[in-house]
C-alpha cells in the first residue's frame, strides 16, 4: 500500500472514531484519549494520580463518562492574563 493511501486510510479511521466517541456517553481508554487529543499513556497517568474522573470496571478495564470529561475540562481552565503593553512614543511627540 502505498504511504499516502496509508495516510488517508488513517484520517478516515480517526475520523470515524471521533465521529463515534460524540454519540457515545461511557468512553474506553483510546476513545477518551482521541476525545482528549491526548496520548493513552497520558491519559492512564492522570487516573493512576485521580486527576481525571473515571469509572474502574474491573482491576484493568476503565472507562470515561463523556460529559464528566468535558466538565473536567471546563473546570481546569486556565484564565489568560491581559498585558497591557504601552509604546514610548518619539521624543517631540509625533
Amino acid at each position: 500500500m502505498k504511504l499516502k493511501e496509508q495516510k488517508d486510510l488513517e484520517e478516515i479511521k480517526d475520523f470515524m472514531l471521533s465521529q463515534t466517541v460524540m454519540k457515545k456517553e461511557m468512553l474506553d481508554l483510546k476513545e477518551a484519549a482521541s476525545y482528549l487529543g491526548l496520548s493513552k499513556s497520558k491519559l492512564y497517568k492522570l487516573t493512576s494520580t485521580k486527576q481525571i474522573p473515571f469509572y474502574r470496571i474491573s482491576q484493568k478495564l476503565i472507562r470515561f463518562k463523556r460529559t464528566e470529561i468535558d466538565i473536567w475540562m471546563e473546570t481546569n481552565k486556565i484564565e489568560a492574563i491581559h498585558v497591557s503593553v504601552q509604546i514610548p512614543l518619539p521624543k517631540g511627540g509625533i
